[in-house]
């Protein structure tokens, strides 16, 4: 991935590892100024990756995505 798709890669990884060291995912973005970011929770989007690039889309599905996770976290072996 790190080589055949590196915008994709850059994108994810980058907002990741910004939100790892600063809380922030867009502070330290590895894609151009001109590249959606993710927006704030308060916004009622979320960053989605399509394989054209990534954008914003309002957050429809995050209460089940919870949910899901809230319900499934105990059996997830870490």
């Amino acid at each position: 991935m790190q080589q055949q798709d590196r915008f994709h890669y850059q994108g994810f990884t980058g907002a990741f590892s910004s939100f790892f060291v600063s809380g922030d995912p867009n502070s330290i973005k590895l894609t151009a100024a001109d590249v959606s970011g993710v927006p704030s929770l308060a916004s009622g989007r979320e960053f989605v990756i399509a394989s054209d690039g990534f954008s914003m889309a309002p957050i429809t599905q995050l209460k089940q995505r919870c949910d899901f996770w809230k319900e499934k976290a105990a059996k997830v072996p870490i």
